[in-house]
C-alpha cells in the first residue's frame, strides 16, 4: 500500500479510489459481502491509524513546542491581522506597505496596552506595603483557623495548603517564554504575512485538478471565518473591559481600571480565565477596601457574564465555531498541560481553526461534528456560499 493509499483510509475510511457515500456509507463498487468485510476491516485499519496519529501528534506537539509555540501564536496574530490587511491592500498600497502597516499598528497597541499596564501598576504600588501586609495576614488567620478547628500543627497545615510560589511560578515562566520569544513570533508573523499566498498555491498543488476550485473555497472560507472569531474573541473582551471599569466604578472600587483590564485579559483562556482574573480581582478588591468593594467586583463581574454569553457571543461571534463544551476543557487542559499557561489562551482560538478546516473538508464532517455541532443543522446538500473570483 502507497503512502497515498494510507491517506485516504484516514481520511475517507478506504483505500481504493471511490469516496464513500456520505448518506449511505457504502462505496461504490463494492459488493454486498465482499464490501462489507472489506469495510469492516478498512474501519478497524482506520481506527488503529487514528489513534496512533494523535499519540504521534502529542508527541510532535511536547517535544516540538520550542518551535512550534511561537510558530502557532504568530499564526494566530497573522489571522488576526488578515481583514486588516486585505482592507489596505484594497485600498491601493503594495504589498510589503500593507504588511508594514498593519504590524505597526500591532506593535503600536500591545505597546499602549503595555504602558497602561505599567501606568496602573505604579498606581498600585503606591499603597503596595499596605495591601502586602494585608496579604501576609491572611495565611496567618488561616492557620490559626485550622488551628483552633482542627487541631493541626504547623507541619500538617503546610503539607495540606499549597505554596503560593508553585502556583505563580508556571504562570511567570510562561510569559516569561513568550516574552523572550517575541521576536521571533514578529519574524514568523512577517514571513507568514509574506508568504500567505506562497502557502496557499502549495496546498492547493497537493490537490488532484478537478477539486482544486473547492479546496480554494475551504480555504478562503477557513481563514475567513478563523479571522472573524479571533477578531470577535477581542471585541468582546474590549466589552468586557469597559464594563467592568464602568461597574467598577460607579461602585468605588479601588484601582477599577487595573482591575477591569486584569479580568479582562484573562477571559481570553476559556472557562478557567473568568475564574482567574474574577479571584484576582477579588483579592485585590478585598485587601485594598475591604468587603463592598469585593461584592461589587463580584456582581458586576456575574452580570457581564450574563451578558457575555448571551447577548454578545451570540450577537458577535454567532455559531461559527460553537465548540462542544466538553472538547473545550479537555482542549484547554491538554494545551495547558503541553505548552503551559500559553497553551491555555490559544487552545480554543487553534480548535475553532481546525473546526472551521474540518467543515470545509468533504468527507471530515462527522469529525467537526464531534468538536461542536451546530446549532442550525446544515440540510442534506447544503452547499458553502461561492467566493467571488
Amino acid at each position: 500500500m502507497q503512502f497515498r493509499d494510507w491517506i485516504r483510509l484516514i481520511w475517507y475510511g478506504s483505500s481504493k479510489e471511490e469516496i464513500p457515500s456520505p448518506h449511505t456509507g457504502k462505496i461504490s463498487g463494492d459488493g454486498d459481502e465482499p464490501g462489507n468485510a472489506s469495510l469492516s476491516h478498512s474501519s478497524l485499519l482506520r481506527i488503529t491509524l487514528i489513534f496512533a496519529l494523535i499519540v504521534l501528534s502529542v508527541v510532535i506537539l511536547r517535544f516540538g513546542k520550542p518551535l512550534l509555540l511561537p510558530l502557532a501564536i504568530a499564526a494566530i496574530l497573522a489571522m488576526l491581522l488578515t481583514p486588516l490587511l486585505e482592507w489596505l491592500l484594497g485600498k491601493g498600497l503594495p504589498g510589503w506597505l500593507a504588511i508594514t502597516v498593519a504590524v505597526l499598528i500591532l506593535l503600536g497597541i500591545v505597546t499602549g496596552l503595555s504602558f497602561l499596564l505599567n501606568m496602573q501598576i505604579q498606581i498600585l504600588s503606591r499603597d503596595w506595603p499596605h495591601i502586602r501586609e494585608t496579604f501576609l495576614a491572611w495565611p496567618a488567620m488561616g492557620e490559626r483557623y485550622l488551628q483552633e478547628t482542627f487541631h493541626l500543627n504547623r507541619t500538617q497545615i503546610r503539607r495540606i495548603l499549597p505554596d503560593a510560589g508553585t502556583l505563580v511560578r508556571p504562570l511567570l515562566g510562561s510569559a516569561t517564554q513568550v516574552l523572550s520569544d517575541s521576536f521571533l513570533i514578529l519574524i514568523y508573523l512577517i514571513l507568514l504575512l509574506i508568504q500567505r499566498n506562497h502557502f496557499k498555491k502549495f496546498v492547493l498543488r497537493l490537490v488532484p485538478v478537478p477539486k482544486r476550485p473547492a479546496a480554494r473555497q475551504a480555504i478562503t472560507e477557513c481563514v475567513s471565518t478563523s479571522s472573524r472569531f479571533l477578531t470577535g474573541r477581542l471585541k468582546i473582551m474590549l466589552i468586557a473591559a469597559v464594563l467592568y471599569f464602568v461597574g467598577f466604578w460607579i461602585g468605588d472600587v479601588p484601582y477599577a481600571l487595573f482591575l477591569a483590564l486584569i479580568a479582562a485579559l484573562f477571559s481570553i483562556i476559556p472557562w478557567l480565565g473568568n475564574i482567574i482574573g474574577g479571584g484576582i480581582a477579588c483579592l485585590l478588591a478585598l485587601a485594598s477596601g475591604g468587603l463592598s468593594p469585593m461584592l461589587v467586583v463580584v456582581v458586576v463581574m456575574t452580570v457581564e457574564q450574563l451578558l457575555e454569553n448571551y447577548l454578545f457571543i451570540p450577537w458577535i461571534l454567532g455559531n461559527a465555531v460553537d465548540l462542544d463544551p466538553f472538547v473545550t476543557i479537555v482542549s484547554v487542559i491538554a494545551f495547558t498541560l503541553l505548552w503551559g499557561v500559553v497553551g491555555a489562551v490559544i487552545a480554543l482560538p487553534l480548535m475553532g481553526m481546525l473546526r472551521i478546516l474540518l467543515l470545509n473538508l468533504p468527507g471530515m464532517e462527522a469529525y467537526a461534528d464531534f468538536l461542536g455541532a451546530d446549532k442550525k443543522k446544515r440540510k442534506p446538500g447544503h452547499k458553502s456560499r461561492k467566493v467571488k473570483k
